[in-house]
Parts: structure tokens; sequence; C-alpha cells
């Protein structure tokens, strides 16, 4: 796995009315994806208050997958 701090740098925060609330996860994680059902909810109940930034830390290999989930999932 890459060394995140030299990876390029992105700002992640677009709407600074919000809090942020960075989740990162992998595709392969099972405890993380029993998550998702508690974030989709929060997500609906508070995204007018939050911006729900996912952050994948698969490796590149991997990447296909956690895109897979996202839809499979319906991560907003």
């Amino acid at each position: 796995m890459p060394h995140i701090l030299l990876l390029k740098k992105e700002y992640i925060v677009s709407d600074i009315t919000k809090y942020t609330f960075v989740i990162f996860s992998t595709s392969w994680c099972a405890p993380c994806h029993k998550l998702i059902p508690l974030l989709k909810e929060l997500y609906s109940k508070k995204n007018t208050v939050i911006e729900f930034i996912y952050i994948s830390i698969d490796e590149d290999n991997r990447k296909k997958n956690w895109k897979e989930l996202m839809v499979k999932e319906q991560i907003p």
C-alpha cells in the first residue's frame, strides 16, 4: 500500500457550512460493511448538516470492488 502522505493532496471539504464526516473503508472489510445501514440512515436524517465523504483505502487492484460495493449498497 502506498504511503498516504506522499499522494497528491486534495480538498475534501466542499461546504464549510456543514460538518464533514470522513469514512475510511475497504471493499473487503466485513465490520465496515456492517456499518453501511447505519451510515445510510444517518445520511438520510442529517445530510443537510453533515457532508459524508467516503475514502477507500483499497489497493489499486481492488478499486473496482470498492466502486461495485458503492453501487450495490446504494451508498450516497
